[in-house]
C-alpha cells in the first residue's frame, strides 16, 4: 500500500517542484531586468525633478548600476544655487511655504519644548 500511494504522488510532486523552479528562474530572470538610469529619467520626463534627484542619490550611494552614468544625472538634478535663492525667496519669503527647514513658528515651539525638557 506505501508504495502504491508513493507511486502516486511522485510524479505530481515531481511536477509541482520543476514547475516551482522554472518559475522561481522567469521571476529571477525578469527581476533583474531594472534599469535605475531607466526610472530616473522616466521621473525627469514626468516632472518629478525632487524624486528623480532622490532616486539618483540612493543610487549613488549605494553604488549601483552604471556610477558614472548615475553621477551624471545626479549632478544634472541637483539644484543650482541660484534655484535655491530663488526657491527660498519666492516660495520662503514671498509665498510662506517652507519645505526644507523649520517655519518659524515651528522653530520657536521646538525650542520651547527643549529649554522646557532640559529644565524639568
Amino acid at each position: 500500500m506505501p508504495k502504491v500511494c508513493w507511486t502516486c504522488l511522485k510524479y505530481p510532486l515531481l511536477i509541482v517542484i520543476i514547475l516551482s523552479s522554472a518559475l522561481t528562474l522567469y521571476l529571477n530572470h525578469t527581476g533583474s531586468s531594472f534599469d535605475p538610469i531607466e526610472k530616473i529619467q522616466s521621473l525627469k520626463m514626468q516632472k518629478r525633478r525632487d524624486d528623480a534627484l532622490d532616486l539618483a542619490k540612493f543610487y549613488s550611494e549605494n553604488q549601483t548600476g552604471d556610477k558614472e552614468r548615475i553621477a551624471t544625472l545626479k549632478k544634472d538634478l541637483e539644484y543650482t544655487t541660484t534655484e535655491k535663492i530663488k526657491s527660498y525667496a519666492w516660495d520662503g519669503f514671498i509665498k510662506g511655504q517652507v519645505h526644507d527647514t523649520y517655519s518659524g513658528v515651528e522653530l520657536v515651539k521646538s525650542t520651547e519644548l527643549s529649554i522646557h525638557h532640559n529644565h524639568a
